[in-house]
């Protein structure tokens, strides 16, 4: 390949990597996390994705004949290929909606993403700050209306989504491990920085009363003071001061919003997550070819969760999986993302800060939230697959924690 060959190359990919960001930003601005019927709006941002992945991009998610890659991408291959074939037959089949199948089939393939976008080291940091900006603005919109950005609606639910509780989560790292390994006077601008934009997605998570999203917060503190103070133990104890201050001075903030999340668990408890796993094995049960198959996408079910409305999702990305592609999906996308976690916390050593933030939102959408149906879920998905291939940030990881 020659050296105007290269350029050219490299060009397109920074082009493909603005365009991804560029969608990021529109959907940040304008976008819903699952809109009730995708328009104008969510054709743009799809074209824009579409560009980004680009013919290589899809000629790599389905190269079934790649066999050196992590078993995640083997199962995520074999996933993919069966919801575009099974799982669309048997929703067709059924006489499911169009609307609903489009509305899974979309999510589907945001979970898709680091299937049709891995390999491209060079996206890792902007599509990073992407998401962080993306966390950031839905927080703000949850909060208030903004001029010019779309407004908020309560069944939007911006606070909810995997960005922001990213973005919360990142921030409060970055600026940890700044103050603790390269403190200097600028680096105080940045902790005012990072802690009033932590503190814009806290409060947008509190006022809708994210219990999994604010207790993950605060775990991931614990967890992040650990690593600093086994690291550096002065200057970690010198922070563990610090947040014991900040606790006091804002101890009317802190105990309101624990004792309102401690009275709705008392009065909703675990929001009948259990009952609602258990209706739907009974809804895929009743036939055998379902519950190996599944009920193809566009199905729906009385769920426990919603006072035994029929609804088209679950609250939590297992039970999505069972219901919508059988015990054969639930497999394959438990190896996805099971495999993909597991590659992600082997780097946990280096690169602690952004493993635990990209695994705190991915875990709670596998299990517990139906946010998993958004973008942003995919986007962080991405995000945890760069830092597995340790591409993200130019893979300074080794030498952060040689300094760490």
């Amino acid at each position: 390949m020659s050296v105007s060959q290269i350029v050219a190359r490299l060009r397109y990919q920074d082009f493909q990597i603005f365009v991804m960001c560029l969608a990021v930003a529109l959907y940040a601005c304008f976008g819903s996390p699952t809109p009730d019927a995708p328009g104008v709006l969510e054709a743009v941002i799809g074209g824009l994705l579409i560009i980004g992945v680009g013919v290589s991009g899809v000629r790599r998610a389905f190269d079934v004949s790649d066999r050196a890659c992590p078993l995640w991408v083997h199962a995520g291959r074999a996933l993919l290929l069966y919801g575009l074939s099974v799982s669309l037959l048997a929703g067709v089949m059924a006489g499911h909606g169009a609307v609903e199948i489009i509305r899974d089939m979309l999510p589907f393939l945001f979970m898709m993403l680091p299937l049709f976008f891995t390999g491209r080291a060079q996206a890792g940091a902007p599509l990073l700050w992407a998401v962080v900006v993306l966390g950031l603005v839905f927080s703000l919109r949850a909060q208030i209306d903004v001029p010019f950005l779309a407004p908020s609606e309560a069944l939007q639910y911006l606070a909810n989504v995997p960005s922001v509780l990213f973005a919360a989560l990142f921030l409060t790292g970055l600026g940890l491990r700044k103050f603790a390994f390269d403190f200097n006077a600028r680096i105080l601008v940045v902790l005012l920085v990072c802690g009033g934009l932590v503190w814009l997605c806290l409060q947008a998570m509190a006022d809708v009363q994210q219990r999994a999203h604010l207790g993950a917060y605060a775990l991931y503190l614990v967890l992040v003071l650990l690593f600093v103070l086994i690291r550096a133990p002065r200057r970690g104890v010198f922070l563990c001061l610090g947040f014991a201050v900040f606790g006091f001075l804002f101890s009317d903030w802190v105990s309101s919003v624990f004792e309102t999340l401690v009275h709705k668990s008392d009065t909703v408890g675990m929001n009948a997550r259990f009952e609602e796993i258990g209706a739907v094995w009974g809804s895929v049960s009743a036939h055998v070819l379902s519950a190996i198959f599944g009920r193809g996408w566009g199905a729906s079910f009385a769920s426990p969760a919603v006072a035994d409305i029929e609804i088209y999702y679950t609250h939590g990305l297992l039970s999505s999986l069972l219901l919508k592609n059988g015990l054969i999906g639930l497999v394959l996308g438990g190896v996805y993302i099971g495999g993909l976690l597991r590659v992600l916390f082997a780097r946990l050593g280096a690169s602690y800060i952004v493993v635990l933030a990209l695994a705190a939102p991915i875990l709670i959408d596998v299990f517990l939230y139906a946010s998993f149906k958004s973008l942003d879920f995919g986007l962080v998905l991405l995000l945890a697959a760069y830092v597995s291939e340790g591409k993200l940030l130019g893979d300074d990881s080794s030498r952060l924690a040689a300094r760490d």
